[in-house]
């Protein structure tokens, strides 16, 4: 990881996805860039992306270009509107880094109406404390599940804050949140109106794959797949 000396203060670089034409009316590159890596051949100009451990600074962002800070569940954490031309900086409360995810994107819309996305990682991101609950569920977890459970097939769809988990009868639970245990296990809870007026419910989840998943309730566990 390169590191640069600023005003006596060392700070990392963060990796960088992301490239606009200069047909957009972005402007030239800084001089103080890291390196990059084109989303395509074709483009002649570059935005850059660094971070901190609070804040994310975005270059070669057109006048009235208007910039929002979104993590890996599409979930907004900052927008502004860049009212100069050159870099975009956001400068984030603890609230709003605890929202942000290891990978992210900074979604631009010129003033021509044009969009684009940024895939950046965060350098310093940090796998939530275990006693803190994050709202929505991970992407790893979203999709479409299946399990055979005796004479059932159970069907489970993850959405960015819904689960609805269908074997004999369904269970939806809405506004889930979730508490990153690490090694891709997750607790989710929601609040299950259909049968459990309103009930609070809540379950270990863990990636074991990328198409297989465990579930572990009061009643054992099972296994999920796609």
């Amino acid at each position: 990881m390169e590191l640069i000396f600023l005003g006596g203060i060392i700070m990392k670089k963060g990796f960088v996805i992301a490239t606009v034409a200069m047909s957009l009316g972005i402007i030239a590159p800084l001089s103080q860039v890291v390196t990059s890596t084109p989303v395509s051949a074709k483009t002649t100009s570059h935005s850059y992306v660094t971070t901190t451990s609070n804040s994310i600074s975005v270059t070669n962002i057109r006048k009235g270009s208007t910039v929002v800070l979104k993590n890996n569940m599409g979930q907004t954490i900052a927008t502004k509107t860049a009212a100069n031309a050159g870099t975009v900086t956001f400068n984030l409360g603890t609230q709003q880094v605890n929202r942000l995810t290891k990978t992210d994107t900074l979604a631009i819309k010129l003033s021509s109406g044009y969009k684009f996305n940024i895939n950046f990682n965060f350098i310093n991101y940090r796998t939530p404390a275990s006693n803190k609950f994050v709202d929505g569920i991970p992407t790893e977890l979203q999709g479409h599940w299946q399990a055979k459970l005796g004479c059932f097939t159970g069907h489970w769809n993850m959405t960015s804050n819904r689960s609805t988990l269908t074997v004999n009868d369904p269970q939806i639970l809405n506004n889930v949140q979730y508490k990153n245990l690490g090694n891709h296990t997750y607790v989710l809870k929601g609040t299950e109106s259909y049968y459990s007026n309103g009930s609070t419910i809540q379950y270990t989840v863990k990636k074991v794959s990328n198409n297989h998943l465990t579930l572990t309730t009061a009643n054992g566990v099972s296994q999920w797949y796609k």
